[in-house]
């Protein structure tokens, strides 16, 4: 998932880049972006990184679901499919 993000994102920066290149744009930005296309490429290989960021994000996830259960159980709320009854 992480993984395709960064994938994504630089794929975008990049053809804006591009594109500004192509109709020869000057943008103040495009540095800015092309460094952080530079950055994703590194994120992008560095394999353990993105694994360890994916388990956070896993991690979290699970910890937010656990404390939305916690909370409708402490508040005596039943909640199906997003409709809670008292």
């Amino acid at each position: 998932m992480s993984e395709d993000i960064f994938i994504r994102t630089k794929r975008l920066l990049q053809d804006h880049v591009d594109k500004l290149e192509e109709n020869n744009i000057e943008d103040d930005n495009k540095e800015e972006a092309q460094s952080i296309i530079d950055e994703l490429s590194l994120l992008i290989e560095n394999k353990a990184f993105i694994k360890h960021l994916e388990e956070e994000i896993e991690r979290e996830e699970y910890r937010m679901v656990s404390d939305d259960i916690a909370e409708e159980i402490l508040n005596s709320k039943y909640c199906v499919g997003g409709s809670c009854e008292d």
